[in-house]
Protein backbone atom coordinates (compact mmCIF):
# COMPACT_ATOMS: atom_id res chain seq x y z
CA UNK A 1 0.00 0.00 0.00
CA UNK A 2 2.93 2.35 0.57
CA UNK A 3 3.89 1.94 -3.10
CA UNK A 4 0.26 2.53 -4.14
CA UNK A 5 0.04 5.79 -2.19
CA UNK A 6 3.45 6.95 -3.40
CA UNK A 7 2.36 6.16 -6.97
CA UNK A 8 -0.79 8.22 -6.49
CA UNK A 9 1.11 11.18 -5.08
CA UNK A 10 3.59 11.09 -7.97
CA UNK A 11 0.76 12.01 -10.33
CA UNK A 12 1.24 15.56 -9.05
CA UNK A 13 5.00 15.16 -8.57
CA UNK A 14 4.89 14.46 -4.84
CA UNK A 15 6.33 11.59 -2.79
CA UNK A 16 4.03 11.52 0.19
CA UNK A 17 1.88 8.69 1.54
CA UNK A 18 -0.77 11.00 3.02
CA UNK A 19 -1.04 12.94 -0.25
CA UNK A 20 -1.52 9.73 -2.19
CA UNK A 21 -4.12 8.52 0.29
CA UNK A 22 -6.07 11.78 -0.05
CA UNK A 23 -5.97 11.52 -3.85
CA UNK A 24 -7.28 7.96 -3.74
CA UNK A 25 -9.97 8.89 -1.21
CA UNK A 26 -11.17 11.73 -3.42
CA UNK A 27 -11.33 9.46 -6.46
CA UNK A 28 -13.31 6.78 -4.59
CA UNK A 29 -15.79 9.45 -3.52
CA UNK A 30 -16.13 10.78 -7.06
CA UNK A 31 -16.03 7.51 -9.00
CA UNK A 32 -15.59 4.21 -7.10
CA UNK A 33 -14.86 2.21 -10.26
CA UNK A 34 -12.00 4.55 -11.11
CA UNK A 35 -10.59 4.08 -7.62
CA UNK A 36 -10.67 0.30 -8.05
CA UNK A 37 -9.01 0.49 -11.47
CA UNK A 38 -6.28 2.72 -10.06
CA UNK A 39 -5.60 0.17 -7.33
CA UNK A 40 -5.53 -2.64 -9.90
CA UNK A 41 -3.25 -0.60 -12.16
CA UNK A 42 -0.70 0.29 -9.50
CA UNK A 43 -0.62 -3.30 -8.17
CA UNK A 44 -0.13 -4.60 -11.73
CA UNK A 45 2.60 -2.05 -12.39
CA UNK A 46 4.40 -2.81 -9.13
CA UNK A 47 4.21 -6.57 -9.72
CA UNK A 48 5.55 -6.12 -13.27
CA UNK A 49 8.44 -3.97 -12.07
CA UNK A 50 9.33 -6.42 -9.30
CA UNK A 51 9.16 -9.50 -11.53
CA UNK A 52 11.44 -7.80 -14.07
CA UNK A 53 13.77 -6.72 -11.23
CA UNK A 54 13.61 -3.01 -11.88
CA UNK A 55 15.22 -0.59 -9.44
CA UNK A 56 13.61 -1.16 -6.02
CA UNK A 57 14.02 2.46 -4.89
CA UNK A 58 12.25 3.72 -8.02
CA UNK A 59 9.48 1.19 -7.43
CA UNK A 60 9.03 2.14 -3.77
CA UNK A 61 8.71 5.88 -4.41
CA UNK A 62 6.06 5.30 -7.08
CA UNK A 63 7.97 6.15 -10.25
CA UNK A 64 6.59 3.07 -11.99
CA UNK A 65 3.08 3.30 -10.61
CA UNK A 66 1.83 6.81 -11.38
CA UNK A 67 1.60 6.37 -15.16
CA UNK A 68 -0.18 3.05 -14.66
CA UNK A 69 -2.54 4.67 -12.14
CA UNK A 70 -3.48 7.29 -14.75
CA UNK A 71 -4.04 4.55 -17.34
CA UNK A 72 -6.47 2.85 -14.93
CA UNK A 73 -8.23 6.15 -14.33
CA UNK A 74 -8.50 6.82 -18.07
CA UNK A 75 -9.85 3.33 -18.75
CA UNK A 76 -12.62 3.85 -16.19
CA UNK A 77 -13.34 7.34 -17.56
CA UNK A 78 -13.45 6.55 -21.28
CA UNK A 79 -14.50 2.91 -21.64
CA UNK A 80 -17.35 0.49 -20.96
CA UNK A 81 -18.23 -2.33 -20.27
CA UNK A 82 -16.38 -3.55 -17.19
CA UNK A 83 -14.54 -6.40 -18.94
CA UNK A 84 -12.98 -3.98 -21.43
CA UNK A 85 -12.00 -1.65 -18.59
CA UNK A 86 -10.27 -4.51 -16.76
CA UNK A 87 -8.38 -5.71 -19.84
CA UNK A 88 -7.23 -2.19 -20.76
CA UNK A 89 -6.21 -1.43 -17.17
CA UNK A 90 -4.05 -4.53 -16.80
CA UNK A 91 -2.53 -4.54 -20.29
CA UNK A 92 -2.11 -0.75 -20.33
CA UNK A 93 -0.42 -0.76 -16.93
CA UNK A 94 2.14 -3.32 -18.06
CA UNK A 95 2.91 -1.35 -21.24
CA UNK A 96 3.15 1.93 -19.31
CA UNK A 97 5.55 0.30 -16.84
CA UNK A 98 7.80 -0.96 -19.64
CA UNK A 99 7.80 2.45 -21.33
CA UNK A 100 8.61 4.17 -18.05
CA UNK A 101 11.49 1.78 -17.48
CA UNK A 102 12.88 2.60 -20.92
CA UNK A 103 12.81 6.33 -20.24
CA UNK A 104 14.25 5.96 -16.74
CA UNK A 105 17.14 3.83 -17.96
CA UNK A 106 18.13 6.46 -20.51
CA UNK A 107 17.50 9.24 -17.99
CA UNK A 108 14.99 10.99 -20.26
CA UNK A 109 12.50 13.29 -18.54
CA UNK A 110 9.04 12.50 -19.92
CA UNK A 111 6.72 12.91 -16.92
CA UNK A 112 3.33 11.33 -17.88
CA UNK A 113 4.16 10.47 -21.52
CA UNK A 114 3.80 6.66 -21.04
CA UNK A 115 0.24 7.21 -19.78
CA UNK A 116 -0.54 9.47 -22.74
CA UNK A 117 0.80 7.04 -25.35
CA UNK A 118 -1.08 4.08 -23.86
CA UNK A 119 -4.33 6.03 -23.51
CA UNK A 120 -4.19 7.48 -27.01
CA UNK A 121 -3.50 3.95 -28.23
CA UNK A 122 -6.53 2.32 -26.63
CA UNK A 123 -8.83 5.25 -27.52
CA UNK A 124 -7.79 4.92 -31.17
CA UNK A 125 -8.24 1.13 -31.20
CA UNK A 126 -11.65 1.22 -29.55
CA UNK A 127 -12.79 4.09 -31.76
CA UNK A 128 -11.69 2.06 -34.79
CA UNK A 129 -13.12 -1.38 -33.94
CA UNK A 130 -15.89 -0.93 -31.34
CA UNK A 131 -16.82 2.73 -31.06
CA UNK A 132 -19.92 1.99 -28.96
CA UNK A 133 -17.66 1.11 -26.01
CA UNK A 134 -16.39 4.67 -25.67
CA UNK A 135 -18.23 6.67 -23.00
CA UNK A 136 -19.68 10.03 -24.05
CA UNK A 137 -19.63 12.38 -21.07
CA UNK A 138 -22.36 15.07 -20.80
CA UNK A 139 -21.33 18.75 -20.84
CA UNK A 140 -20.20 20.10 -17.50
CA UNK A 141 -22.38 22.63 -15.63
CA UNK A 142 -21.82 26.27 -16.53
CA UNK A 143 -22.53 27.86 -13.14
CA UNK A 144 -18.94 27.64 -11.85
CA UNK A 145 -17.67 30.78 -10.12
CA UNK A 146 -14.38 32.34 -11.16
CA UNK A 147 -12.80 31.78 -7.75
CA UNK A 148 -13.62 28.06 -7.93
CA UNK A 149 -12.00 27.18 -11.25
CA UNK A 150 -8.41 26.56 -9.96
CA UNK A 151 -9.80 23.84 -7.67
CA UNK A 152 -11.68 22.31 -10.59
CA UNK A 153 -8.33 22.32 -12.43
CA UNK A 154 -6.74 20.30 -9.61
CA UNK A 155 -9.57 17.77 -9.89
CA UNK A 156 -9.39 17.48 -13.67
CA UNK A 157 -5.81 16.20 -13.45
CA UNK A 158 -7.28 12.83 -12.43
CA UNK A 159 -10.56 13.07 -14.39
CA UNK A 160 -12.63 14.52 -11.54
CA UNK A 161 -15.10 17.34 -12.17
CA UNK A 162 -16.52 18.05 -8.71
CA UNK A 163 -15.46 21.10 -6.74
CA UNK A 164 -15.03 19.41 -3.36
CA UNK A 165 -12.81 16.70 -4.88
CA UNK A 166 -10.63 19.40 -6.41
CA UNK A 167 -10.39 20.96 -2.96
CA UNK A 168 -9.31 17.58 -1.55
CA UNK A 169 -6.61 17.29 -4.23
CA UNK A 170 -5.43 20.84 -3.52
CA UNK A 171 -5.28 20.08 0.21
CA UNK A 172 -3.32 16.89 -0.54
CA UNK A 173 -0.66 18.83 -2.45
CA UNK A 174 -0.72 21.57 0.19
CA UNK A 175 0.05 18.96 2.86
CA UNK A 176 3.08 17.72 0.92
CA UNK A 177 4.36 20.98 -0.57
CA UNK A 178 2.57 24.26 0.32
CA UNK A 179 4.52 26.23 -2.26
CA UNK A 180 3.60 23.77 -5.05
CA UNK A 181 -0.09 24.02 -4.15
CA UNK A 182 0.02 27.81 -4.10
CA UNK A 183 1.89 27.90 -7.42
CA UNK A 184 -0.89 25.79 -8.92
CA UNK A 185 -3.54 28.28 -7.81
CA UNK A 186 -1.51 31.35 -8.73
CA UNK A 187 -0.43 30.27 -12.21
CA UNK A 188 -3.91 29.10 -13.16
CA UNK A 189 -5.33 32.50 -12.14
CA UNK A 190 -2.61 34.52 -13.87
CA UNK A 191 -2.94 32.60 -17.16
CA UNK A 192 -6.73 33.01 -17.22
CA UNK A 193 -6.59 36.02 -19.63
CA UNK A 194 -4.58 33.86 -22.06
CA UNK A 195 -7.43 31.34 -22.15
CA UNK A 196 -9.92 34.07 -23.01
CA UNK A 197 -7.51 35.42 -25.65
CA UNK A 198 -7.68 32.07 -27.44
CA UNK A 199 -11.50 32.28 -27.29
CA UNK A 200 -11.93 29.04 -25.41
CA UNK A 201 -15.37 27.92 -24.31
CA UNK A 202 -16.09 29.72 -21.01
CA UNK A 203 -17.68 26.64 -19.47
CA UNK A 204 -14.55 24.59 -20.15
CA UNK A 205 -12.40 27.39 -18.72
CA UNK A 206 -14.34 27.69 -15.47
CA UNK A 207 -14.55 23.92 -15.00
CA UNK A 208 -10.76 23.56 -15.16
CA UNK A 209 -10.68 21.61 -18.42
CA UNK A 210 -8.09 23.99 -19.86
CA UNK A 211 -6.06 24.71 -16.73
CA UNK A 212 -5.17 21.33 -15.24
CA UNK A 213 -2.05 21.17 -17.43
CA UNK A 214 -1.12 24.62 -16.13
CA UNK A 215 -1.43 23.38 -12.55
CA UNK A 216 0.94 20.50 -13.29
CA UNK A 217 3.45 22.86 -14.93
CA UNK A 218 3.27 25.20 -11.94
CA UNK A 219 3.84 22.34 -9.49
CA UNK A 220 6.82 21.11 -11.53
CA UNK A 221 8.73 24.38 -11.34
CA UNK A 222 7.51 25.66 -7.97
CA UNK A 223 10.25 27.22 -5.87
CA UNK A 224 11.10 30.12 -3.60
CA UNK A 225 13.07 32.18 -6.14
CA UNK A 226 11.63 34.62 -8.67
CA UNK A 227 13.27 32.68 -11.48
CA UNK A 228 11.26 29.59 -10.45
CA UNK A 229 8.07 31.58 -10.92
CA UNK A 230 9.24 32.70 -14.38
CA UNK A 231 9.94 29.11 -15.41
CA UNK A 232 6.51 28.07 -14.11
CA UNK A 233 4.83 30.84 -16.09
CA UNK A 234 6.75 30.02 -19.27
CA UNK A 235 5.74 26.37 -19.12
CA UNK A 236 2.14 27.33 -18.29
CA UNK A 237 1.79 29.56 -21.36
CA UNK A 238 3.34 26.88 -23.60
CA UNK A 239 0.87 24.34 -22.17
CA UNK A 240 -2.05 26.62 -23.01
CA UNK A 241 -0.83 27.09 -26.59
CA UNK A 242 -0.41 23.32 -26.96
CA UNK A 243 -3.91 22.76 -25.54
CA UNK A 244 -5.31 25.11 -28.17
CA UNK A 245 -3.66 23.13 -30.98
CA UNK A 246 -4.96 19.78 -29.65
CA UNK A 247 -8.47 21.16 -29.36
CA UNK A 248 -8.34 22.33 -32.97
CA UNK A 249 -7.14 18.87 -34.01
CA UNK A 250 -9.89 17.23 -31.91
CA UNK A 251 -7.34 15.05 -30.07
CA UNK A 252 -7.81 13.91 -26.48
CA UNK A 253 -5.73 16.45 -24.57
CA UNK A 254 -4.86 14.43 -21.47
CA UNK A 255 -1.62 15.75 -19.94
CA UNK A 256 0.22 16.10 -23.25
CA UNK A 257 0.40 19.94 -23.07
CA UNK A 258 2.00 19.58 -19.64
CA UNK A 259 4.57 17.09 -20.96
CA UNK A 260 5.50 19.26 -23.96
CA UNK A 261 5.70 22.46 -21.91
CA UNK A 262 7.55 20.96 -18.94
CA UNK A 263 10.06 19.01 -21.03
CA UNK A 264 10.84 22.09 -23.15
CA UNK A 265 11.21 24.28 -20.07
CA UNK A 266 13.18 21.69 -18.10
CA UNK A 267 15.75 21.12 -20.85
CA UNK A 268 15.98 24.84 -21.62
CA UNK A 269 16.65 25.49 -17.94
CA UNK A 270 19.21 22.68 -17.86
CA UNK A 271 20.97 24.08 -20.95
CA UNK A 272 21.14 27.60 -19.53
CA UNK A 273 22.35 26.35 -16.15
CA UNK A 274 25.16 24.36 -17.80
CA UNK A 275 26.09 27.32 -19.98
CA UNK A 276 26.25 29.55 -16.92
CA UNK A 277 28.36 27.01 -15.01
CA UNK A 278 30.82 26.57 -17.90
CA UNK A 279 31.17 30.31 -18.50
CA UNK A 280 34.83 31.29 -18.03
CA UNK A 281 35.57 33.74 -15.25
CA UNK A 282 37.83 36.78 -15.62
CA UNK A 283 41.25 36.77 -13.97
Amino acid sequence: MRVVFHSMSQIMLQTNIVTGLMFLLGIFIGMPLMGLMILLATITSTATAKVLRFNSIEINIGLYGFNAALVGAAAAFYVSPLLSVLIITVAGSIIATLLQHLFLRYNVKVFTLPFILVTWGFIYLINYCCKDQLIVHPPLPSDTKLIEFPFYAFGQIIFQNKLFIGVIFFAAVLFSSPIAALYGILCSMITLPTLFYFSYNETDIYNGMLSFNVVLCAITFAGKKMVDFLWAMLSSVIAICCSYILLKLNVAMLTFPFVVASCFTYYLKLFLDKKKTNKPTKG
